[in-house]
């Protein structure tokens, strides 16, 4: 029987990565992701969905599309994401809570 071994793999997604839109939400300072499941398809589909009225929920790779946040008048940002990412305080409001990560985790 053949034994299969997991390689960790840095996927180029781009020769330069624009400062403006990142790569890696983990690592937005490189021009590929460094994370051990490549990000790259997440970071093509990320999407802000409309809760109701003027309420959105999504990703924390959401949070660098500022074009995007402007053109749905977002103002404010509930940080849940528990990362350090790239903040722009001179277009929005944020307001971090810090909640861990799992499907019990009291959101209230």
């Amino acid at each position: 029987a053949e034994a299969t071994v997991p390689v960790r793999v840095s996927v180029p997604v781009r020769e330069v990565a624009p400062a403006s839109s990142p790569v890696c939400s983990r690592y937005p300072s490189m021009f590929v992701c460094g994370c051990t499941i490549p990000c790259r398809i997440a970071m093509k589909e990320v999407k802000v969905n409309r809760v109701i009225g003027n309420l959105f929920v999504g990703p924390v790779q959401a949070a660098y599309d500022v074009h995007r946040l402007k053109e749905l008048r977002v103002k404010y940002i509930i940080d849940l994401s528990g990362s350090d990412y790239h903040r722009t305080p001179e277009e929005f409001q944020y307001t971090v809570i810090e909640i861990e990560d799992v499907s019990g985790a009291c959101i209230l």
